[in-house]
């Protein structure tokens, strides 16, 4: 569904791949389709899907990070690569805090090392507690 339908009929949109700047722009396009629409501003909740690099030093996650790309076939410059949260758990946080400002309510992070579980258990235990003080995604 695109977001012209969701400002109309649904209570979500999901945008995937996308980079924080490009999610601005069709939030504040949103936000006027859904005052076209009749309802009010943030009755949307808006989701976005990102893959997650996430290592203890930004060394290892940028390695990480090659490793991603490789793996996936992807120059730096694709618009997948573009919008991957990658680094060490503050530069994934602040990566986080600049989807919620750009106007997401929600993320599906998808983490590089899947099926592993060490970028999963880094987010639990060194992200999440900045998130929850910081009131974002």
């Amino acid at each position: 569904m695109g977001p012209r339908a969701a400002a109309r009929l649904a209570d979500g949109w999901e945008a995937s791949f996308v980079t924080p700047g490009w999610l601005h722009d069709r939030c504040d396009e949103v936000a006027g389709m859904l005052a076209d629409a009749g309802r009010a501003p943030g009755s949307l909740r808006v989701s976005v899907e990102l893959d997650a690099v996430l290592a203890d030093s930004f060394h290892a996650a940028a390695a990480s990070l090659a490793r991603f790309h490789e793996r996936r076939g992807l120059h730096a410059s694709h618009v997948v690569a573009r919008a991957v949260l990658a680094g060490d758990p503050t530069t994934v946080a602040e990566g986080i805090a600049r989807y919620a400002a750009a106007g997401a309510t929600d993320l599906t992070l998808g983490f590089a090392d899947f099926p592993d579980t060490r970028m999963l258990t880094l987010f639990t235990e060194r992200v999440l507690p900045q998130l929850a003080r910081s009131d974002r995604c």
